[in-house]
């Protein structure tokens, strides 16, 4: 008999034996969300607006309360996962303009919209918002990141500069695992300043950054080689922020929005499963095959024989399917 028939009746063998053994579907995917509302609470406002480009995040002057600067954002993740589907991995990117002080993000209710006017003003939110920085936070106090210590709208070496040395990446898996788990679809964060100083702060795009929201405030222009383009104040914020998304490769402006990753696993499990006799058995080696006997690496694609060897001698073998 040649060798790779016996390749392939050996595997075929294992094959038979996975009739009573487990069967396991299993692969990761990403599914990435953008707030569906976020707001800025200012200390004192009663008829403030429900949009905005950004969020200042520092606290209150003058005795006011602290915390008097925060931001409220909400994630709708019903319907997002298949009812076979976990989450592995979930993770905040915020993009900033201005990083002067440290943030923090704390669990948040999502009694709130961006109607504006009284129902979402400060006032209206300061028991909640009083709740939530007395609560554990989701993230402990971190430095958005800001390229160089220059503004975003405000550097001279172009050639340099992308978009994503503003931006930073925070994990926070645990809390949208545990809301999850609790059935509850509708996810609430706030942002609030880490300290008590209300003179210096960080500025945060929100989902509604535009040329329309940002304002007309001007600064200096510079050619993507980092020269001037002329006087003073002759270009506006915006323009600025336009050509650094395109420098850095034609992102659109849904770059600069808040935006929530999620890694999910699919798994299934089969009906009937063999355990391992002695759970004190330690694998000394595990090896992967095709259907036809060939062997190859873990992360293949398909259908897989996993045969594992233990310090017994004893054999385990099942099938699995990488999805990806």
């Amino acid at each position: 008999m040649k060798k790779n028939d016996m390749n392939l009746l050996s595997v075929r063998k294992m094959l038979l034996s996975l009739a009573m053994a487990t069967f396991v579907v299993s692969g990761y995917a990403q599914i990435t969300l953008y707030p569906s509302a976020d707001i800025q609470f200012r200390v004192g406002n009663t008829t403030q607006s429900g949009t905005g480009a950004s969020f200042e995040l520092h606290s209150a002057t003058n005795g006011s309360p602290d915390f008097g600067f925060v931001a409220g954002m909400k994630f709708d993740l019903d319907g997002v996962l298949a009812s076979d589907e976990v989450i592995t991995k979930a993770e905040l990117r915020l993009t900033s303009s201005q990083a002067q002080a440290d943030i923090v993000i704390f669990p948040f209710t999502t009694d709130f919209g961006e109607t504006g006017g009284t129902t979402d003003s400060y006032d209206a939110k300061q028991s909640y918002i009083t709740d939530a920085v007395a609560s554990t936070p989701v993230v402990d106090a971190f430095r958005p990141n800001w390229v160089g210590g220059k503004k975003i709208f405000e550097w001279t070496d172009f050639e340099n500069t992308r978009i994503e040395g503003y931006q930073i990446t925070v994990d926070v898996t645990d809390y949208f695992k545990s809301k999850m788990e609790a059935s509850e679809y509708e996810i609430g964060l706030l942002l609030a300043p880490a300290g008590t100083s209300s003179s210096s702060y960080s500025i945060i795009f929100s989902k509604d950054a535009s040329a329309a929201t940002y304002g007309t405030s001007t600064t200096n222009g510079y050619n993507d080689d980092g020269t001037p383009t002329g006087g003073s104040n002759d270009v506006t914020r915006w323009s600025r922020i336009e050509q650094l998304l395109r420098i850095s490769g034609d992102k659109a402006v849904s770059e600069l929005y808040p935006l929530l990753t999620l890694t999910v696993e699919k798994q299934q499990t089969g009906v009937i499963d063999i355990p391992v006799n002695d759970v004190n058995k330690t694998v000394i080696s595990k090896k992967y095959y095709d259907l036809f006997g060939r062997q190859i690496q873990k992360r293949a694609k398909g259908i897989l024989v996993e045969k594992s060897v233990y310090d017994d001698g004893s054999v385990f073998v099942k099938k699995v399917y990488i999805m990806e």
